[in-house]
């Protein structure tokens, strides 16, 4: 385990790694993940899914692709589904479709360019690389606040965060987006901005989640002066994007359509959700975060995380979901939320229960007896709008209260 470096920031503990340590910590992590990974895919197979199931539409499509066909044909969407079920998908099961943009093509063709198996085992390995290394280096910032003990146990519940770690598993993209996010945010604090505007690029690889924050730090680059992040944004979707052109065509319709599709199959959450009572609470606490975080944000075009949250929850709340994959990217809040209430026990308790309801509620529901549905809806419809409530509740007292957190995402 790298050594944990310290120094005094304004008369505390600060804690936090260097830049070699972390990435000691991310090799060693995804070493680590390929070996117990290809493990578990050993004792589990054929009874289960294969382990980084979500990377083999990807893996079919980018093939495709890098052929020069297109990702969306009713043909890739079969393969897929004979590598997985053996068979073309029931009706009632999931059809494994390509619903991602084609320029995802260009970022994933070195995966394609392995057997299936192993692409799907190293993708999911280095999916829970980044988790690791991003609540570590997060974390940390929390020691000069806790003893080893509560810190330990945040760090562990963090860790085993229900979504994030079945995104690992099954070799979902929302942790990439995270780490795009975190690397670019990373690379500012160091006036890196060309290459943070790259980063900021590759993760609208799933824009479902990562639409509106990528927006946001691209105005908020361009208002506070710091143009080279939207230079090389703009610059690497363009060759994405002409990429993707040049090797399948005009491909936007397809896509939308195979948008259409999906959407249209049972999701736990809809765009139609919206105008529930649960739906217009969750879009009223995420316009109250934009409102808190704008004024902020005009003063001096300082980064508003309240602003970027409220973002991303709209986000979150506008395009469809399966299952709880996409309550992922809430690590960031959680960690925010973590860092700013952490330091009472009331606070700590509450953000260690919320970290680990969406297991407690699952375990609930298994219990009494449930259909699995039922529970991916109600998750959908109840943990957003928990994390943003508790967002507009830190966001209005003194901004005192918010320093901490202030400083543990930028600075």
């Amino acid at each position: 385990m790298a050594t944990i470096t310290s120094s005094k920031t304004r008369g505390r503990q600060h804690w936090s790694l260097k830049s070699t340590q972390l990435l000691v910590v991310f090799i060693s992590s995804f070493l680590i993940g390929i070996i117990f990974l290809s493990w578990l895919s050993y004792k589990i197979s054929p009874e289960y899914w294969p382990i980084g199931v979500d990377v083999y539409p990807r893996w079919t499509g980018t093939r495709a692709f890098l052929n020069g066909y297109s990702p969306y044909s009713e043909s890739v969407d079969l393969l897929t589904q004979d590598l997985i079920y053996g068979r073309p998908a029931l009706p009632t099961e999931e059809s494994f479709g390509y619903y991602y943009p084609a320029f995802t093509s260009v970022i994933l063709a070195p995966l394609a360019l392995l057997p299936v198996e192993i692409a799907a085992i190293i993708w999911s390995a280095f999916m829970g690389a980044i988790l690791t290394s991003l609540i570590i280096s997060m974390t940390l910032f929390a020691a000069n606040r806790l003893s080893p003990l509560p810190w330990g146990a945040l760090l562990l519940s963090f860790l085993l965060y229900r979504p994030a770690l079945l995104s690992v598993l099954n070799g979902q993209y929302g942790l990439f987006v995270l780490g795009c996010w975190g690397l670019s945010l990373w690379l500012i604090k160091r006036d890196k901005y060309l290459s943070a505007g790259f980063l900021v690029a590759f993760s609208m690889i799933k824009p479902s989640i990562s639409l509106i924050p990528a927006t946001y730090i691209i105005v908020w680059s361009l208002l506070s002066g710091r143009t080279r992040i939207a230079r090389g944004f703009f610059s690497m979707v363009i060759i994405m994007t002409l990429i993707s052109f040049e090797r399948i065509g005009w491909w936007v319709p397809e896509f939308l359509s195979e948008l259409g599709e999906y959407s249209l199959t049972f999701r736990t959450w809809s765009f139609q959700d919206i105008f529930t009572f649960p739906g217009m609470l969750w879009l009223l606490s995420a316009g109250l975060l934009l409102t808190l975080g704008y004024k902020e944000f005009k003063r001096n075009w300082d980064f508003s995380y309240n602003f970027f949250f409220g973002g991303l929850l709209l986000n979150l709340l506008f395009t469809p979901h399966t299952l709880e994959y996409d309550l992922t990217v809430l690590l960031l809040p959680l960690l925010f939320i973590a860092a700013t209430i952490g330091k009472s026990v009331t606070g700590y308790l509450y953000i260690v229960f919320l970290i680990w309801l969406p297991w407690l509620s699952w375990i609930m529901f298994n219990l009494a007896g449930f259909p699995i549905e039922y529970w991916w809806k109600s998750i959908w419809f109840s943990y957003p709008l928990l994390v943003s409530s508790t967002l507009v509740l830190i966001a209005i007292p003194k901004r005192k209260r918010r320093i901490y957190a202030h400083r543990l995402f930028y600075s």
